[in-house]
């Protein structure tokens, strides 16, 4: 003697498979002959279930946001004290980065606008930013941030990380990045070819890097080792536009570049740093437009003194 249960099985194989059958109409008619059917449980079945897929769909999404969110909140220092820069001793004018306790940062006279600018822009041409409050640029701190001990100390790319998240912390900084067409100066090749050297025959005279102060000492001095094109771009920032690469150089080179740090005008001794770029390193430096990626600053905060 056949069930209802079995006859129920019979009948749903036979709508699935037969040559003639409409599958919905079939499973329609088997419902309505199940005695057991509740159209009411069925309904809160659909939702439930619907709503655990649109769960599985937002989490999806979501997702890889929570893994970047954790690989970035581990790089954060143990410990940072940001305070209002103390006044300089007579004779002493020092100012800008230098290596801190366990391979973190100590920072003197340094301004969040500073801060964003090294932390943002890595060794290339300085980000543009937009949005920064007025104090941003005005007031300077004494900073120095200590890493959690390890058997090596940061990387140079693992300490900019750290310090945007102390400025996400601290200063509270809320930034977005966006694209815009904006006037540029193009680094170019000049008429007479490139005066770069891979390597100097002998040591440099200067150690890498820079001093620059006007009322100091009015020329600068630049030295670079095996810095890429990008370097000598983002020195070049202080034009006052993005510099764009558009040399075509690839590889490394040693850079030594010497000019005035004094606004030249029209004194004849001067040594303009436009001009010294073409004189000495055989490259070139033209107003133009390009595409640049702009940092965005939403919401900024000054700290708690600590």
């Amino acid at each position: 003697m056949r069930t209802e249960k079995t006859r129920t099985e019979e009948l749903l194989a036979l709508g699935v498979f037969g040559s003639r059958s409409r599958l919905g109409e079939r499973i329609a008619r088997l419902l309505e002959r199940e005695r057991e059917f509740s159209p009411r449980v069925s309904r809160v079945r659909v939702a439930v279930s619907g709503v655990a897929l649109l769960g599985c769909v937002i989490a999806g999404a979501i997702a890889p946001r929570w893994v970047a969110f954790g690989q970035t909140s581990q790089l954060r220092f143990a410990a940072s004290s940001i305070r209002p820069a103390a006044p300089q001793p007579p004779g002493e004018q020092f100012m800008g980065l230098s290596p801190g306790p366990e391979g973190g940062l100590r920072a003197r006279q340094v301004s969040l606008g500073f801060l964003v600018s090294y932390s943002y822009s890595g060794d290339g041409p300085r980000i543009p930013m937009e949005g920064m409050p007025a104090w941003a640029s005005r007031d300077q701190y004494d900073v120095v941030a200590t890493p959690e001990p390890g058997p090596t100390p940061p990387s140079k790319d693992q300490l900019r990380e750290m310090i945007r998240n102390m400025l996400a912390d601290r200063f509270k900084l809320v930034t977005h990045r966006e694209t815009r067409e904006m006037p540029v100066y193009a680094l170019s090749v000049a008429k007479g070819g490139a005066k770069l050297r891979r390597e100097w025959p002998q040591p440099a005279a200067d150690p890498p890097g820079g001093f620059c102060d006007a009322n100091r000492k009015p020329m600068c001095t630049w030295v670079m080792e095996q810095a890429p094109m990008a370097t000598l771009a983002g020195l070049l920032g202080s034009l006052g536009r993005p510099v764009v690469d558009r040399t075509g150089l690839e590889g490394v080179f040693d850079f030594r570049l010497k000019y005035d740090a004094r606004n030249c005008g029209d004194e004849p001794d001067c040594v303009a740093l436009r001009d010294a770029v073409e004189d000495q390193l055989g490259l070139k430096i033209e107003e133009s437009k390009g595409l640049v990626e702009v940092l965005v600053v939403d919401h900024a905060e000054k700290p708690d003194e600590n």
